[in-house]
């Protein structure tokens, strides 16, 4: 919640997008996760790689290595650190 609220970049994947909804900070942003988790204020972006500001999250992580998207993500947010 803190990184957030400081404006850094953060990434979540798998289970971390339910923690960062927990925390309250996916209100208004897009989201990726195997489901639509339904929250009030978030948005269902699907579930690949979804960047909403600094706010990156994905769906697969290393545990489905057929859809893994650990690559993907790190480079999202390699590519937001670096703007």
């Amino acid at each position: 919640k803190k990184i957030v609220a400081r404006g850094k970049p953060i990434a979540a994947q798998g289970k971390g997008v339910v923690i960062l909804a927990e925390a309250g900070v996916l209100k208004g942003k897009k989201y990726s996760y195997e489901h639509d988790l339904e929250l009030d204020d978030a948005i269902y972006g699907g579930q690949d790689v979804v960047k909403d500001g600094n706010i990156m999250t994905s769906t697969f992580c290393s545990h489905y290595p057929s859809k893994d998207q650990t690559v993907e993500l790190t480079k999202a947010l390699i590519d937001t650190i670096q703007k």
